[in-house]
């Protein structure tokens, strides 16, 4: 992997094991789908 793909898992990972407020729940999911997104492409197009 990449340093842009580590990074990605790595906010990825954060993003989900840190649950926060339960308010402020749907904004991370949100967040962790539009990492996910961009990790997925980055992945698919050889981890550049």
């Amino acid at each position: 992997m990449s340093e842009r793909t580590d990074a990605l898992a790595h906010r990825l990972t954060r993003l989900l094991n840190d649950p926060g407020l339960a308010a402020d729940a749907v904004t991370r999911l949100i967040s962790a789908e539009a990492v996910l997104g961009c990790l997925d492409d980055a992945l698919r197009s050889g981890g550049d």
